[in-house]
């Protein structure tokens, strides 16, 4: 399955994010969470990303009988940029619920930055890329240590979604050292990478990847989890400057919900957040990079 941007809803609004946080408090046990943001974890998260699957759906054990490729996760992108990123407050509850799942991938600055400049913390952390070593070494014949693998390498091994530009997304922005997550308005570029992310771990690779891990490697597997949760609470503020919005156009128009959208030569539309969190149409018009 590929992703949908029209279906990746943004949320600008502190209010939109409370409702948004209710709802997943109500109706979900395992979610997928990234952030993003300017040297995140040295500086502090400009945008979220989370993505669950329906009320209904039916988490199954096994990865073979579970409807993973008709079936879109719902996924929101909620702007942290505004306000010093206090809209992230919203979502306490759910990052700190011990009955919820949060899947992350490699999870070391997410944590880090979220410690830091919100004082929050994660509770019923799920790493694929801890989890993905601990398979690795499994499988070691001669006791090797796992490698960290990248999350598009991670969603190829256990036949999640691949983010088909992913690479030259990464040559345009990261390795040439130009600031991305900044810029405002959020375009559709912003919202299909940032989707993606969290669009390739659920459900598919996360169930694979819980599938793979064998009993006997969970205590291991939980020991290195809360290594990594006492290195984070051990951390300290650093003195940074904060983000300021980087308007990419002169003219911009506000969304519904408080977020902006580009003007371009080209119309598009990006879902606005509602009550009934997406049932509301939106389209984009390309998602390449």
């Amino acid at each position: 399955m590929d992703l949908d941007i029209n279906k990746v809803i943004l949320i600008g609004k502190v209010s939109s994010a409370r409702r948004l946080a209710n709802d997943i408090l109500r109706n979900q046990k395992i979610i997928a969470i990234d952030f993003e943001g300017k040297n995140l974890g040295s500086e502090r998260i400009l945008l979220m990303q989370v993505a669950f699957m329906p009320a209904n759906y039916e988490w199954k054990d096994s990865i073979d009988s579970i409807d993973h490729k008709s079936i879109h996760p719902q996924i929101y992108v909620i702007d942290a940029l505004p306000n010093d990123g206090a809209i992230l407050n919203e979502f306490k509850s759910v990052f700190e619920s011990p009955d919820i799942v949060k899947i992350f991938h490699d999870a070391r600055s997410d944590l880090k930055a979220l410690k830091l400049f919100n004082q929050l913390h994660i509770e019923n952390l799920f790493d694929t890329s801890i989890a993905d070593i601990m398979i690795q070494e499994q499988e070691s014949k001669d006791g090797t240590r796992g490698q960290q693998r990248s999350l598009t390498k991670i969603a190829e091994i256990y036949g999640g979604p691949v983010n088909p530009v992913k690479l030259s997304f990464k040559d345009k922005y990261y390795k040439r050292g130009v600031a991305y997550w900044d810029q405002r308005p959020l375009t559709r570029d912003h919202l299909f990478h940032a989707a993606h992310d969290v669009f390739s771990l659920i459900p598919h690779v996360y169930c694979r990847i819980k599938e793979m891990l064998r009993q006997s490697s969970w205590a291991t597997y939980q020991s290195r989890i809360d290594t990594l949760m006492k290195a984070i609470e051990k951390m300290s503020l650093p003195v940074t400057n904060p983000p300021t919005i980087r308007w990419i156009r002169k003219r911009k128009r506000p969304h519904d919900d408080g977020s902006e959208q580009a003007q371009s030569s080209q119309p598009q539309k990006i879902q606005r957040s509602s009550r009934n969190h997406g049932k509301k149409a939106s389209r984009v018009n390309d998602h390449s990079a």
